[in-house]
């Protein structure tokens, strides 16, 4: 009496039957020693420096504040900004932050009503999108 395999109807003789059950393993152990490619752990991108320029700022002036940073990965960059009271970013509904710009560099005006002598401060943050974030402050005087 010949076996018959329920689903197709074919027959299955033992040898037949064993050669593929070897195979099916044979090729399930291969697929599992195949090293697939992963990526590399996130590193956080690396700001040098947060630059104003001018640094100091009058009534009604304006300033450009740079952020210089690298990625180790390669990753591309957006950056972040935070201002305090004293300075506003251009652009900005909230003006005090803005979140996901391409440019590395942004302008910012002096507040209405900032004390003269004191400083303002600009955070900029650099991130990679993967979770990495780096951030510097600069400093801005203000005068009359």
């Amino acid at each position: 009496m010949v076996a018959t395999h329920r689903s197709r109807r074919t027959p299955c003789f033992p040898g037949r039957c064993l050669a593929w059950l070897v195979l099916s393993a044979l090729a399930t152990f291969l697929v599992g020693c195949i090293r697939y490619p992963t990526r590399a752990a996130n590193r956080n991108p690396h700001v040098r420096s947060v630059v104003a320029s001018p640094d100091t700022l009058g009534p009604g002036d304006s300033t450009t504040v740079t952020v210089t940073a690298t990625d180790p990965d390669g990753d591309a960059l957006v950056y972040d900004w935070g201002a305090d009271g004293y300075v506003l970013i251009a652009g900005s509904y909230d003006s005090h932050l803005l979140y996901n710009t391409f440019s590395s560099s942004h302008v910012f005006y002096r507040s209405p009503g900032s004390p003269v002598g004191d400083s303002a401060l600009v955070a900029g943050t650099a991130r990679d999108l993967r979770g990495g974030s780096d951030t510097r402050i600069a400093i801005i005087r203000l005068r009359n």
